[in-house]
């Protein structure tokens, strides 16, 4: 009698695909000081204070948008 085997098995199914997520939006120091009515020296020193956090991509210094808003959403809060 010959022996059967389940027809899919771990070597014949596809591993899953990964999610495919939207990149996060970058900001300069130029564009976030646009919009928050600041200069750029002040968003650099945001940074280095650590109130926006950075993202390095080999020499450039860049801010998540969503960390603009959230800054705003502290900042906000604070003073009503």
């Amino acid at each position: 009698m010959r022996k059967q085997t389940p027809r899919h098995t771990a070597a014949t199914t596809r591993p899953a695909r990964p999610r495919r997520t939207t990149p996060p939006v970058l900001l300069d120091d130029r564009t976030v000081a646009e919009m928050l009515s600041l200069s750029p020296s002040m968003v650099r020193k945001l940074r280095r204070l650590g109130e926006l956090p950075e993202v390095r991509i080999g020499a450039a210094v860049r801010v998540r948008a969503t960390d603009v808003t959230a800054y705003l959403d502290r900042v906000a809060g604070v003073s009503q």
